[in-house]
């Protein structure tokens, strides 16, 4: 069986930009992971081709060599703690929770700490080299958004124990903090100043969730052959639309892809009804949503570009859009 991928993004003025030190910064940021050994040569090589370092560079094209590192990094650290909860119940993921936001809160701490666990260690040296570069305004974004994503993780544990599957609303609500967007997007803060009553303005809190919406939207589309491959999809807005909607495959992606169009739109509509603060403050949200709206098609591009999700196929699938099905696999 073939199904076909929706047609998302093209209308999305943002065009792929990567940025110049990803050469070297891929190397740098792939010996400074491998350095602490997270995973079995055989399972850390198909880590590596997945390619988050690419993710980083396209994601903060504009980032210096030390700023871009810093985006590298955080992309290994989410991902080492993704692929660690992903199996595990919700109490383990929830000891793994408090690790890595311990290494957050801590760094200085734990960065040399003999027999302190790889998670937490690895968040506490990422967060004590991106802290000298973080203005305290993004310091303080950052940790609050990696809070709400850790205990996120924790929830969609829970749910995977429980074999739970939400509505679609509810499973919006979960899947925007679990998608580890909101900690990825508070880093365009590295060299801004921006306080909580420019970042919780209503036409701010709009774009910033439709943009978490169509990036986390574009993760499950997809992320979904391997899922449901696995027996791992009850925690994919493709699962969940079928099952409330009634819908067959063909149906909930053409649904699915309606609402991406419809986020795409309102993210537009709400950049137009920003507000004028003043000429430094409009200068420095002009910088951060032209890197919330680069994030978008950094997400996008990354997902056919590494081997995450399609292999050696993801440009040919992102030029016809077809996917073969794949079997169940025990």
């Amino acid at each position: 069986m073939h199904f076909q991928l929706p047609k998302t993004l093209d209308h999305w003025p943002w065009l792929r930009i990567l940025n110049v030190h990803y050469d070297q910064i891929k190397h740098d940021s792939r010996l400074w992971l491998e350095g602490f050994k997270p995973f079995s040569p055989e399972i850390q090589d198909a880590f590596n081709k997945c390619e988050f370092a690419l993710l980083a560079s396209l994601a903060y094209p504009y980032f210096s060599k030390t700023q871009l590192r810093a985006g590298a990094d955080l992309m290994n650290v989410f991902f080492v703690f993704d692929e660690y909860t992903d199996v595990e119940n919700e109490i383990v993921v929830a000891q793994l929770g408090i690790e890595i936001m311990d290494g957050l809160r801590n760094p200085h701490k734990y960065c040399d700490k003999k027999g302190s666990s790889i998670l937490r260690k690895m968040a506490a040296e990422f967060w004590a080299n991106t802290m000298s570069i973080a203005t305290p305004s993004c310091q303080a974004h950052f940790l609050h958004a990696c809070h709400g994503y850790v205990l996120s993780v924790v929830e969609q544990a829970r749910d995977r124990s429980g074999n739970k599957v939400r509505s679609i609303q509810d499973y919006l609500e979960v899947r925007r903090l679990a998608a580890g967007v909101y900690p990825s997007l508070a880093l365009l803060e590295l060299d801004l100043d921006l306080s909580d009553h420019v970042i919780s303005h209503p036409a701010m809190k709009t774009l910033t969730q439709c943009a978490v919406d169509i990036i986390a939207l574009g993760n499950d589309i997809y992320s979904f052959n391997v899922e449901q491959a696995r027996g791992d999809g009850s925690h994919n807005i493709i699962t969940v639309v079928m099952m409330e909607l009634n819908l067959d495959l063909h149906e909930t992606l053409e649904w699915v892809g309606h609402y991406h169009r419809e986020r795409e739109l309102e993210f537009l509509k709400a950049v137009k009804e920003l507000p004028m603060w003043s000429s430094e403050i409009d200068r420095q949200v002009a910088q951060y949503v032209n890197g919330i709206g680069n994030w978008v098609r950094a997400n996008d591009c990354w997902s056919f570009e590494s081997g995450r999700y399609f292999g050696q196929d993801g440009l040919r699938v992102q030029e016809t859009r077809m996917v073969t099905l794949a079997p169940k696999v025990a």
